[in-house]
């Protein structure tokens, strides 16, 4: 096995970064981190990216081939407007939970704010309960620490910036699907969730695309399936 160098940082808005105004779409955020990687010196780079870190990692993988040598993109959709449809009927039960109101939730600025101010554990908590195969897979110091910051101030217009930006960010990456990245991607999403859709999505913007449904988990991978998911990326970051 091949020894790594672990980058692991916030992305702009979250945790310990900082929270602009603007700047949430996925090309602005990846050219965050490709200046990041040129400064601390690397030249090529793996990058596993989950939720909404993945579609940064996908106009990354695309914008710079030479440097991206491969590309895990775990449990999100590919935002293009032809998987609208599909990526707000996620899964059987997606609206019955309500669908994806998160999302044209963020759009009305402000508004979110005011509501989720005051009550960040229990807007937090209820992603954990409803969108993981086990809740209890969600320790309780990691939503503390998730929270130190969300709760901080301009925590929630941070977290929020991505889902504002969607419809930039669907823009940029519409060009992938008449021009198809070529860096190897492994698709992964739970069970639970969208399962093999995400590969089936993802095929529609790069070439060589590998994965599927991890069994007995939902959303939150990194968090419910640790193990699997480490043994998973090491095997596919390690192929020749």
């Amino acid at each position: 096995m091949i020894g790594y160098t672990v980058i692991a940082p916030d992305m702009r808005g979250y945790g310990d970064s900082e929270k602009p105004e603007g700047g949430y779409d996925a090309y602005m955020l990846a050219e965050d981190f490709h200046q990041l990687i040129a400064q601390l010196g690397f030249k090529q780079i793996y990058i596993a990216a989950h939720d909404m870190g993945a579609p940064p990692a996908l106009i990354y993988a695309g914008e710079h081939p030479d440097e991206v040598l491969k590309l895990a993109y775990l449990a999100e959709p590919v935002l293009l407007e032809q998987h609208l449809q599909q990526i707000f009927q996620f899964a059987p039960d997606t609206l019955a939970k309500g669908g994806l109101w998160w999302w044209t939730f963020s759009l009305t600025k402000g508004l979110p704010e005011t509501l989720i101010a005051g009550h960040e554990r229990e807007f937090l908590t209820y992603f954990y309960n409803t969108y993981c195969y086990d809740p209890a897979s969600i320790e309780a110091t990691a939503i503390d620490e998730y929270l130190r910051t969300f709760a901080a101030p301009g925590g929630i217009s941070g977290a929020l910036g991505v889902y504002r930006a969607i419809f930039e960010t669907i823009k940029q990456t519409e060009p992938f699907a008449q021009h198809k990245i070529q860096t190897p991607i492994l698709a992964l999403d739970g069970d639970k969730s969208m399962g093999e859709r995400v590969k089936t999505m993802l095929e529609s913007v790069a070439t060589n695309v590998r994965g599927g449904a991890m069994e007995r988990c939902g959303h939150f991978i990194p968090d419910e399936r640790p193990d699997e998911l480490t043994d998973r990326l090491l095997k596919f970051f390690d192929e020749v």
